[in-house]
C-alpha cells in the first residue's frame, strides 16, 4: 500500500472529496478550497468568497459540488469547483457535515440540535429539531431515504426522508456507509463502532490505536481506513474484526479519508497535510512542501527492522520521473513503491505489506530511489514476518 503525503503549510484541511481519479477537492480553514486535476500532483486555489473555516465539501457529480461552514456557511458550485456561490441554510450556527443524494435532496447538520434539509438543490432549507440536545457531527446519505447522523453521546437514522429520525447508540466524530444496513463511526481514545443489521446492535471494534479517531472511510463493507490525531491511521481488510495501525507519516492532525475507487485514496489534515495512495493502501505518500532539497537524498527506513509497516523517505532536487523499488537480495525486483512524476521536495513513503497484496517473507531486503531511470541510491531493509 503506497501513500503519498504533502505537508508543511499555515491552513487545516478539513475535508477531501474525489469526483474521480483525477479532479479532486479540499476544503479547510480560513475558506481555503483547492482544487487538482491530476490526482493531487498540483492543487489550484479557488475564490470561496469566505474568511469562515469550511468544514466539509461534498459533490453529487463533476459539476455539482457543496461545502458547509461556519457561522452557517453554505456554498455550492455548479462548474465544477471553479466558482462558488453562498446560499443562506437559515441558521448562523457553525455547520460540520452535509451531504446529498441527488441534485435536489441534501441535508445538513452541526452545532446545535437541528437538521437542516433542503430539496432545491439548496435554494431552501427546512429545520427538525431533535431531543435530546446533541451536537451533530456528520450526517451520511445512502440514497434519498435512508441516512445516519453521529453526534458525540448517540446516532440517529432516518429511513423516511427525514419525516422521522430513531435513536441509536454508538455516535461519533464521522461515520461511513458501505451500504444500506451497514455504519462504522469513529470516536474518541481510538473507539470504531460497527452495526451489520442497519443499527439494531453496535459492537465495538477494537482499531489498535488510543488517539482520537477524526474520520472513517470504507471502500466496501470489508475494507476500510479511519484516521486522528497524531497522525494516526488503521485500516481493516475484514469488517472490522482486526485493525492494523500503519506506521505514522506525519504526526499532524488527520481530519479526512476519502476513496474514488479501491485504488485511489487521499487523507487530508492540518498544516497542510495531503496524503495520497494509488494501491489501496499498501503505499502512502506525503510531501513536505515548505523543504526545498538541494540534493537527491535516501534515508534508511523507520523502524528497522519492521514487521507491518515502515516509513522510508527520500528528497528530490528537481521535478522527474522517480521510482522507489524493493528487490530481494538475488536483486528480483519485488514490488515498486513508486513510479510517477514528483516536483522538487520531501517524501515519505509508507510501506505495508501485511496487507497481503505483497508477500514478503523475511529477511534483508534493498530499496532503490531511481530519477529518470538512474540509479541515484540504494538502502537495505530488514523484515521480520
Amino acid at each position: 500500500m503506497n501513500w503519498f503525503t504533502t505537508t508543511g503549510g499555515r491552513y487545516n484541511y478539513n475535508s477531501n472529496y474525489f469526483v474521480n481519479q483525477s479532479t479532486g477537492f479540499t476544503a479547510g480553514n480560513d475558506g481555503k478550497i483547492l482544487k487538482t486535476t491530476n490526482a493531487g500532483l498540483n492543487w489550484i486555489e479557488k475564490q470561496s468568497n469566505t474568511i469562515q473555516n469550511l468544514n466539509e465539501v461534498i459533490f453529487v457529480d463533476e459539476n455539482n459540488g457543496f461545502i458547509c461552514g461556519d457561522t452557517g456557511t453554505v456554498l455550492k458550485t455548479t462548474d465544477g469547483g471553479e466558482s462558488w456561490v453562498s446560499i443562506n441554510p437559515g441558521v448562523s450556527f457553525n455547520l460540520w457535515s452535509i451531504d446529498f443524494s441527488d441534485l435536489n435532496t441534501g441535508f445538513c447538520v452541526g452545532k446545535f440540535n437541528q437538521i437542516l434539509k433542503t430539496t432545491n438543490g439548496g435554494n431552501n432549507w427546512s429545520a427538525t429539531t431533535i431531543m435530546p440536545y446533541d451536537e451533530l457531527f456528520a450526517i451520511k446519505m445512502y440514497n434519498s431515504e435512508i441516512a445516519y447522523i453521529s453526534s458525540e453521546i448517540r446516532a440517529y437514522k432516518t429511513t423516511n426522508g427525514g419525516l422521522n429520525w430513531i435513536t441509536l447508540v454508538s455516535g461519533g466524530f464521522d461515520l461511513s456507509l458501505p451500504d444500506s444496513i451497514t455504519c462504522y463511526t469513529s470516536f474518541g481514545g481510538g473507539n470504531i463502532y460497527a452495526t451489520k443489521n442497519g443499527g439494531i446492535n453496535w459492537m465495538i471494534q477494537n482499531s489498535g490505536v488510543i488517539e482520537n479517531l477524526n474520520t472513517i472511510y470504507f471502500i466496501d463493507p470489508n475494507n476500510g481506513f479511519s484516521a486522528g490525531d497524531g497522525g494516526s491511521v488503521t485500516r481493516t481488510t475484514n469488517g472490522g474484526t482486526t485493525w492494523v495501525p500503519q506506521t505514522r507519516l506525519t504526526n499532524n492532525n488527520l481530519k479526512s479519508v476519502f476513496f474514488t475507487d479501491a485504488q485511489n485514496g487521499f487523507i487530508t489534515g492540518d498544516f497542510g497535510t495531503l496524503i495520497k495512495t494509488t494501491n489501496g493502501g499498501l503505499v502512502f505518500i506525503s510531501t513536505n512542501s515548505e523543504n526545498i532539497p538541494e540534493n537527491f537524498t535516501l534515508y534508511q527506513n523507520y523502524p528497522n527492522p519492521f514487521n507491518s509497516s515502515t516509513v522510508i523517505k527520500y528528497d528530490i532536487r528537481n521535478q522527474g520521473n522517480v521510482e522507489l523499488k524493493l528487490y530481494d537480495i538475488t536483486g528480483k525486483l519485488i514490488y515498486t513503491l513508486v513510479q510517477e512524476i514528483q516536483g522538487r521536495g520531501s517524501y515519505s513513503v509508507l510501506f505495508s505489506p501485511e496487507s497481503n497484496e505483497v508477500q514478503l517473507q523475511s529477511g534483508v531486503y534493498f530499496y532503490t530511489l531511481k530519477f529518470d531511470s538512474k540509479n541515484i541510491l540504494t538502502k537495505k531493509l530488514l523484515y521480520i514476518k
